[in-house]
């Protein structure tokens, strides 16, 4: 009798454990979706919009080399039928996804707020959104071991 009350307290633990970890989830993806959302009202006078989007951030301080790789990678993600789900918002005038023959919708922040952001930003950033909410956000480093196709899904 002892073994299964000791088996059920250990249960209720990891339970309670698994709960505040997914509430602590939640809770900073609604801070990021706040933040972001703030952010793109202010600058653009746009929202998240409901259907999947992916926005590309490129901060104005970045590796040239490594974010013009990962926007050539992305340029051969892009087709005509997902064009539509990307945007990109660029601070840095040296590194600018115009040359890039997929990249329609193009947002420049030439105040240059996207870089005060208390969000996870570096070299190009990735933002998944569905629904109005940040889904993640994810920094793509030099480093990367995961290719832009398992980041960046359309399902």
């Amino acid at each position: 009798m002892a073994y299964l009350a000791r088996r059920m307290k250990n249960k209720a633990i990891l339970l309670f454990i698994i709960l505040i970890a997914f509430q602590s989830c939640q809770e900073k993806q609604d801070k990021n979706t706040a933040l972001f959302s703030n952010y793109l009202i202010k600058e653009f006078n746009t929202q998240i919009p409901d259907s999947l989007h992916y926005y590309i951030l490129i901060p104005k301080l970045v590796c040239k080399g490594c974010s013009l790789n990962t926007l050539i990678e992305l340029d051969t993600l892009m087709n005509a039928e997902n064009e539509r789900c990307f945007t990109f918002i660029s601070t840095n005038e040296h590194i600018s996804p115009k040359e890039f023959k997929r990249a329609r919708f193009i947002e420049y922040d030439t105040r240059g707020k996207l870089d005060d952001l208390d969000l996870d930003i570096a070299n190009v950033t990735v933002v998944k959104t569905r629904h109005n909410k940040v889904v993640f956000i994810k920094p793509i480093y030099i480093d990367e071991k995961r290719p832009l196709s398992e980041i960046i899904t359309f399902e």
